[in-house]
């Protein structure tokens, strides 16, 4: 974004101060239209950034149910790994030391 440039907030906030101009009812029909366009020329520019934020914000959830996804088989494959090696760890000492003392 250009320094120049509004931030969302702040043509927001100008957007709503033209409104209240124009609900007012106290402008001369000339600066009516200035107001009515640059009203629309802000709306069209927050309807822009906001469709640009929302598709950020879908492929941000893309990215964070594949994540999700891939820490789900992980875990899995950890799992996996514990049991087989609980089942394949030999036995304790202490049991074969009472069957050679038998």
């Amino acid at each position: 974004m250009k320094k120049s440039e509004k931030t969302f907030e702040e043509k927001m906030a100008e957007l709503e101060e033209l409104i209240s101009k124009l609900e007012s009812g106290s402008v001369p029909l000339e600066e009516m239209v200035a107001l009515h366009e640059r009203g629309m020329a802000l709306y069209e520019s927050c309807a822009q950034e906001l469709a640009t934020f929302e598709k950020r914000l879908k492929g941000a959830g893309e990215e964070l149910r594949q994540l999700e996804g891939t820490a789900a088989a992980i875990q899995r494959r950890f799992y996996e790994r514990q049991i087989i090696l609980h089942w394949s760890a030999p036995a304790p000492l202490s049991r074969f030391s009472k069957v050679a003392s038998s």
